[in-house]
């Protein structure tokens, strides 16, 4: 399947979803996804997270923005780093919650720096060096 076909893919997708049409959207994106396009990713995850069309399950939705925030995805580092805090479908941790809020102020966006300082309030001494080497670790691998 050329890149154009792929593309497309993830537009009927989207084009699905703007029109709450969530199973059709899952299955394009799904689609998409086994083609190649990373973008379907994160969405398959605010489909689980939001029970779109379906049951909503913050544990599956936690896989897939996992999935998307290896990828570099800024929105799915936010997402992960919301639900550690909040042990939505993980384990509340605030050591991760913090490392991927760090990740996505990397990209510069608020959200991200505003999220890990509210991880930190919380925060032992150990906590935050624990949670600054998984970020140091996490930018060394995905160079």
């Amino acid at each position: 399947m050329t890149g154009a076909a792929v593309s497309r893919l993830f537009e009927n997708g989207f084009e699905a979803y703007d029109r709450g049409d969530y199973s059709e959207a899952l299955t394009l994106f799904r689609r998409a996804v086994d083609k190649g396009d990373a973008n379907a990713v994160f969405l398959i995850g605010v489909i689980y997270f939001e029970g779109r069309g379906i049951l909503q399950d913050c544990s599956e939705a936690a896989k897939w923005f996992h999935r998307a925030a290896e990828m570099g995805d800024v929105e799915a580092q936010l997402s992960l780093g919301f639900q550690y805090l909040r042990g939505q479908g993980v384990p509340r941790n605030n050591v991760l919650a913090h490392m991927w809020f760090d990740l996505a102020d990397a990209h510069g966006t608020v959200e991200g720096a505003r999220g890990r300082d509210i991880a930190s309030l919380s925060m032992s001494r150990d906590q935050l060096a624990e949670a600054h080497r998984l970020t140091r670790d996490w930018k060394t691998s995905h160079r």
